[in-house]
């Protein structure tokens, strides 16, 4: 059996511009599925919706205190959904509350928060 939590996260306030002139703002919405948390490990499933109207292009995801595992840098075109597998190794226990920050390079950053 799989234990679900489901954390909504908007990046960025309220939106965020890309950085060439003519590009409007875009937003990703992003949930997360907790998998699996065994010791230090915690596995999810991010689900990035791109509601803006160009491509976005995730370059870095960190978290204080963990090693990002397993992530691979995704583009997501304007209105796809895409899923992303995430392992994340903490230095200690997993905490029960804790931040991912995703990096969208000159488009903008934010973070998505996820309690277990």
């Amino acid at each position: 059996m799989k234990k679900r939590n489901f954390i909504l996260g908007l990046l960025a306030t309220p939106g965020f511009a890309f950085a060439h002139e003519g590009h409007g703002a875009s937003q990703v919405s992003v949930s997360v599925e907790v998998i699996k948390r065994r010791d230090n490990t915690v596995h999810l499933l991010l689900t990035m919706l791109n509601k803006g109207t160009h491509t976005a292009m995730l370059k870095d995801i960190s978290v204080e205190g963990a090693e990002v595992l397993n992530a691979y840098w995704a583009q997501i075109p304007s209105g796809a959904l895409e899923d992303m597998p995430l392992a994340l190794q903490f230095s200690g226990p997993v905490p029960g509350i804790f931040t991912l920050m995703l990096d969208f390079g000159d488009a903008g950053h934010g973070p998505v928060v996820v309690k277990l």
